[in-house]
């Protein structure tokens, strides 16, 4: 996903949630012993949960008698009872990889783009498209250089009229909570905001909300990977696993190739989670920044998608959990740069309203940090979304800059590098 570059806040807010019991996990792989990341961990019946982070970590509110469920594209399911939990203040468990051969169903018999189209068409019958408000965690961070700059987590809340592409401008968006707002120098001129003041944000809503809307995002990649087929697939009681790849294709100037992993509901025939790496090339956008004769290059290599559902209260498919990143270079002076940028939104509560009730808003078009209301979380009871060793490690690594924040704030005549 392309993301606008951005003027950063150098500061460090961080409201500490009401201490909880809490269930702290750790998910391995069976064979290699390597941290899972991106498994859902929740308990089903309560429809709450989480998902484990880079180190494979998770830590889950305790609920009494309550059992969890572990889910992985790449993994075979794990249920674990309420009586393997009870007592219990860590755990760790070691799910098993699933195979990639082929199993029950053939590849030549399975026509991929035929049964994305159903899911398209059947898009209403399938998932939730009435008024909801989803409450989650909205995790952005950057990386210049393979050094971790930025990282914003949030409890945020999410309400559409329904989830359908055609209606996405009217979501209204709330900013519950700031746990962690932090972000050093990118030491690149498109730090300086006097330059860049328009397209400069620290995180901005909007560039999410059409990948978020699945129906817009099927329809794209339906169209636009025309040669999209099966590469392997796998099945078992009550899902089809397809890996997947395409040729190259053009879209205006750009060329893109795909592969990736698609989950098919065998009853409902819905998709329920879908994995899609898209390599670029020819993805270069020649730029000037305002009120200066500078110009710079942005190229993007490659961007990362995926969406995870589940079943809700109306027996329908719900997002759980979206993930979008980006690779990227930025040239300019003569110097190369490598940026990544990595978003995660996790949902931890959905609830079905008929309008968004009251604010405070949060406009997509303005970064989070100039929306942080006066009051404080009302959801801090709920699981989050983990912080790695390494963002442990950033956030505690000292204070930033304030007044060097200031100064590239107001400065109008900060000079070119």
């Amino acid at each position: 996903m392309v993301k606008s570059f951005i003027v950063f806040c150098f500061l460090f807010i961080s409201f500490h949630a009401v201490a909880q019991d809490v269930l702290e996990i750790r998910l391995r792989d069976k064979e290699t012993q390597n941290a899972v990341d991106g498994a859902s961990i929740r308990y089903p019946r309560l429809k709450e949960g989480t998902i484990s982070n880079k180190d494979g970590k998770a830590e889950l509110s305790k609920k009494t008698g309550e059992s969890i469920l572990i889910t992985h594209i790449g993994y075979d399911s794990l249920s674990v009872s309420a009586s393997e939990i009870s007592g219990k203040s860590s755990l760790v468990f070691y799910l098993k990889p699933r195979p990639n051969q082929i199993e029950e169903v053939s590849i030549q018999s399975f026509d991929l783009q035929k049964a994305i189209l159903y899911v398209i068409d059947n898009f209403h019958k399938l998932y939730q498209n009435s008024p909801t408000e989803r409450i989650g965690n909205l995790k952005e961070t950057a990386y210049v250089d393979n050094e971790l700059k930025r990282i914003v987590l949030t409890k945020f809340g999410w309400w559409s009229r329904n989830y359908i592409f055609s209606r996405y401008a009217e979501p209204k968006f709330k900013l519950f909570e700031v746990e962690y707002n932090k972000s050093v120098p990118f030491d690149i001129f498109v730090d300086q905001t006097a330059y860049n003041k328009e397209s400069s944000e620290f995180l901005n809503v909007e560039s999410i909300i059409k990948t978020l809307y699945f129906d817009n995002f099927l329809n794209k990649l339906y169209q636009h990977t025309p040669s999209l087929r099966t590469k392997s697939m796998s099945s078992d009681e009550n899902r089809i696993t397809v890996h997947f790849e395409s040729d190259w294709s053009t879209v205006k100037t750009m060329r893109t190739k795909s592969t990736g992993t698609v989950v098919f509901d065998k009853k409902t025939k819905a998709i329920i989670d879908l994995v899609n790496e898209i390599e670029h090339m020819d993805n270069i956008k020649q730029m000037q920044f305002q009120n200066s004769n500078v110009r710079y290059t942005n190229q993007t290599l490659k961007s990362y998608s995926r969406h995870q559902f589940s079943k809700n209260q109306d027996d329908k498919y719900a997002i759980q959990s979206f993930q979008a990143n980006s690779d990227a270079q930025l040239i300019y002076n003569h110097k190369t740069f490598n940026l990544v940028f990595e978003n995660s939104f996790y949902i931890l509560k959905e609830s079905r309203k008929g309008n968004a009730g009251k604010g405070p808003f949060v406009d997509p078009k303005i970064a989070l940090f100039r929306n942080i209301p006066q009051t404080t979380s009302i959801v801090s009871d709920l699981s989050s979304i983990n912080l790695t060793d390494e963002e442990i490690k950033f956030i505690e690594s000292g204070r930033p800059n304030l007044e060097l924040t200031d100064s590239l704030r107001t400065n109008n005549n900060v000079p070119v590098e």
